[in-house]
C-alpha cells in the first residue's frame, strides 16, 4: 500500500510539473508576442512625436510669417 501510495504521489507531481512547464511554455508566448506590440507601438509613438515636432516647426514658421505680413 505504501509503494502505491508513493507511485500515486509520484505520478500526481509529475502531472503538476508538466502542467506548470506547458503554463510556462504559454506564458513565454503570450510574453513575446507582448513585446513584439511594445516595439510595435514605441515605434508608432516616435513616428507620432517626429510628426508633432513637424507640425510645430511648420506653426513656428507660420505665425513668424503672420507677424511679417501684419
Amino acid at each position: 500500500a505504501s509503494e502505491e501510495n508513493l507511485e500515486a504521489e509520484r505520478r500526481r507531481m509529475k502531472e503538476t510539473c508538466e502542467a506548470a512547464e506547458a503554463r510556462a511554455a504559454r506564458l513565454e508566448l503570450a510574453r513575446r508576442g507582448l513585446e513584439g506590440e511594445l516595439q510595435q507601438m514605441e515605434a508608432e509613438v516616435s513616428s507620432l512625436q517626429e510628426r508633432l515636432n513637424n507640425l510645430r516647426r511648420e506653426l513656428g514658421d507660420s505665425e513668424e510669417r503672420a507677424a511679417i505680413l501684419k
